[in-house]
This record gives C-alpha cells, sequence and structure tokens, in this order.
C-alpha cells in the first residue's frame, strides 16, 4: 500500500528528530530549509518528481519560520492542489497563524514545544481526515479503546480558589458532552492531592497519573490503559490513590499525555487544583480553551481579578472563560462583570441537595434529572451548548443532525475576548 509522504519546513534542528520519527514511523518525508526551497520542492511534486509518488502529500511548518515566512510557506501550501498542514507555532505568530479565520478545514495547529509522539500523533490524525493512507500501527491505533482518531479539544476548569463547585461543574460538562452529543470524552482529574473526581462519581481504581511513563512518550495502546470508563459513556484518567504517590507524577508525562489523548476523544475535560504551579501551568499551557470558575463571594471575585491579572503574561489570555457557579447567592452578575471587566460566558445556580444526592450515588445531575425539571440542570446544559458550540438536539433531532447545525459567529463560543490581562 502506497502512503502518504510528508514535506517538514523549518531551519529547526529539532525537525531533523521529526524528520527521523516519521521515517521510522514508515513515512516518505524531506526537510525544506525556505520558502523558495518549498517552492521548488511543491513544482517538482505536482510535476510528479516529488517524493512519495502517491499525490498524498502533507505537510509540517514551523510558524517561526525566519523572516516571517511561515505565513508565505502556506500559502504555497494552500495553492490549488491544497495540502492538508500541521503548524507548529508560538508566541506571537500564535495570534497570527492559529486563529487565521481563513485556515481550511482539513489544517490543523499545535503550539511549541511539541514533543515527537504527539508530533506523529497528530499527523496521522490529519492524514486519515484527509482520506490519505499511512501505516497502520496495530499497537497504538488498538480497538481496545476509543474508536477512530479524532482532533479533540482540551477544555480546562481552573480556579484560584478551592471549594467553589468547580469538580462539579467539570464532572457534569463531561457527561454532558457524551449525553447530549454523542461525543467521545475524557475527563482527567490533574487535582494531584485532593482531586473529587473519582469520589464524586463513585469510581475507584488503581490505573491513574501515576501510572504515566515518566521519561518515555507513551504510545496510544498505553495511554488507554490508564483510563477507566464510566457507566455515563466518558471515560477517566484519575488522580493517584494516595497522597503519597502525588509528589511522585511527572509533570512532563501528564502534560504530553493530555495533549495526546486529543487523538482519542473529541474533548478532554482536564480539572484542577487552584493554583499555579508548573503543573498548572503547563496544562494551561497546552489548554484550547480554559474555563476560569468563579462565585459571587467577595474572596472568589478578588482571587479571579489577580488571576486575570496575570493570564496575559502567562500567555493564556485569549483562551479565557468565565464561569459563574452559584450564581443566585451573592452579588449581581452585572457587577461581577464590573469589577472582573470580562463578561461572563454561563452561570450555573446554587443545588447544594441536588449535587450531595448525585455524588451519594455517584452519577452526575443530568442522571438524576434527565428530563432537565430543575433549573440547575438546565443551567449546565446551557454550560454544554457553550462548549460544544451548538443547541443541544430536539426531540425527534438526531445528535448528528445536531452536529451538523452550524452556530452564528456571535453565538460560538469565543477565544480571544478582551480581558484585564490580554495583550
Amino acid at each position: 500500500m502506497s502512503v502518504a509522504s510528508v514535506v517538514l519546513v523549518s531551519q529547526d534542528p529539532l525537525f531533523e528528530e521529526y524528520a527521523s520519527a516519521l521515517r521510522a514511523a514508515g513515512l516518505a518525508c524531506q526537510i525544506v530549509g525556505s520558502v523558495p526551497q518549498l517552492s521548488g520542492f511543491l513544482d517538482r511534486v505536482r510535476s510528479g518528481e516529488g517524493i512519495g509518488g502517491t499525490g498524498q502529500l502533507t505537510a509540517i511548518v514551523d510558524g517561526d519560520l525566519p523572516e516571517n515566512g511561515a505565513p508565505e510557506a502556506l500559502r504555497l501550501l494552500r495553492s490549488a492542489p491544497n495540502v492538508p498542514t500541521l503548524t507548529l507555532v508560538s508566541g506571537e505568530e500564535h495570534r497570527h497563524i492559529a486563529v487565521d479565520a481563513h485556515r481550511p478545514a482539513l489544517d490543523q495547529y499545535a503550539s511549541k514545544p511539541v514533543g515527537i509522539g504527539e508530533l506523529l500523533l497528530r499527523a496521522k490524525a490529519m492524514m486519515s481526515r484527509s482520506g490519505y493512507d499511512f501505516p497502520s500501527d496495530d499497537e497504538d491505533f488498538s480497538s481496545s479503546g476509543p474508536e477512530g482518531i479524532h482532533h479533540g479539544q482540551v477544555v480546562v476548569l481552573f480556579s484560584p480558589k478551592g471549594g467553589i463547585g468547580k469538580s462539579t461543574l467539570a464532572v457534569n460538562l463531561a457527561v454532558g458532552l457524551t449525553r447530549f452529543f454523542g461525543f467521545k470524552t475524557l475527563l482527567v482529574d490533574a487535582d494531584l492531592w485532593f482531586g473529587d473526581v473519582g469520589v464524586l462519581l463513585n469510581v475507584a481504581s488503581r490505573r491513574s497519573l501515576l501510572d504515566i511513563p515518566p521519561q518515555e512518550e507513551p504510545s496510544l495502546s498505553i495511554l488507554q490503559k490508564l483510563l477507566v470508563q464510566h457507566s455515563s459513556g466518558i471515560h477517566l484518567l484519575l488522580r493517584p490513590p494516595d497522597l503519597a504517590s502525588a509528589e511522585k507524577v511527572p509533570t512532563e508525562g501528564v502534560v504530553s499525555a493530555i495533549a495526546s489523548y486529543k487523538a482519542l476523544f473529541d474533548f478532554v475535560i482536564v480539572d484542577t487544583h487552584p493554583s499555579l504551579d508548573e503543573l498548572n501551568l503547563r496544562i494551561l499551557d497546552v489548554a484550547d480553551r480554559v474555563l476560569v470558575v468563579t462565585t459571587p463571594e467577595i474572596t472568589a471575585s478578588h482571587h479571579t481579578i489577580r488571576f486575570l491579572d496575570v493570564s496575559g503574561n502567562i500567555g493564556i489570555g485569549n483562551k479565557l472563560a468565565l464561569v459563574l457557579n452559584r450564581a443566585n447567592s451573592g452579588i449581581r452578575v452585572e457587577s461581577i462583570e464590573s469589577q472582573l471587566n470580562m463578561p461572563i460566558s454561563a452561570t450555573v445556580v446554587s443545588a447544594g441537595r441536588a449535587v450531595v444526592q448525585a455524588a451519594s450515588h455517584g452519577v452526575s445531575l443530568f442522571d438524576q434529572d434527565p428530563e432537565l425539571t430543575t433549573e440547575v440542570t438546565r443551567d449546565l446544559a446551557r454550560l454544554v451548548e457553550f462548549v460544544a458550540g451548538r443547541p443541544r438536539p430536539t426531540r425527534g433531532e438526531s445528535t448528528d443532525q445536531a452536529l451538523a447545525v452550524g452556530v452564528s459567529k456571535e453565538a460560538r463560543p469565543a477565544h480571544g475576548r478582551p480581558t484585564r490581562g490580554s495583550r
């Protein structure tokens, strides 16, 4: 079987390692170091003289190509016939390339640094979505886990203050994405010390984040074996089973695993603990979106303002959306928006007794109230719709029909909304 080939556009020595890994995976590839070299290479490919000889060409472009060459390289690759492209971006280039409204649907981007394992997964996912052939890897793409290759999103729930119901929101968000839309969803409990995901869903397992290999980039088959499936249909990656193990969890391994799981799931929901330690900073960096959870209380608002002030400095200001939990108990929504200088994207009312009852049974609030008869489940459903970027299927409408519904630009979840810390 002939397979797709890859052109890498960069002068970074790391791309030599990428090329070696791609070749070891059975893919023909070539590195070009400049836009003129890329132009000549594409001319040869179009005349039948390029690598591979299959016509199934993909590209990996360094967003930091010298002399601002990345936009011109992308223009060449998008000229007929379009070449599906993965662009690796960092810093200011992220703003100009990653959020390009004219980017073809099959193109992808990833924030630097990108590990070799993640790069291979992304390259194969791009080829799969393009209908291209690539070498089979029975170990990495086994049928024992979630089916197929996905191009998922990492959505992180973060709060600078504990005890505000963030884990409850994370659990119900993950369940709702699967329940209403049929998305393959993974919920990661990255609160290594006091995470509540397993407690809220009544799941206990010896498999956890502690089992991620500390020095090597794990294959998908290894990552699949770490997961536990809940009765709701979502998969869970739990925190370590005891406090003594928390310090042993490899930060680099956790971050790499979270990014790699995007090839297996439509959504990777990550619940975090309330601090800006090294693990959380790295998770926030690889996130596609960050839901900042707060409550209508003076202390919660105070800590949220401090976090928003620093968000631009750590490069995540354009990923943020505010979620107000316990919205019916305290300061008015309008006052909070004024204090935080940022709109609130979703609100969820307080429902202490219902939350306790759901946790006692190890289920989500959606399982406890499937008809959405209470205000809290309706609010949670709207939060799910916000993250999914589309309305839930109505009665008689299939999930596939709902997924095909386009949403207006105004209704689409916002990336790059102004925040106090944006630059």
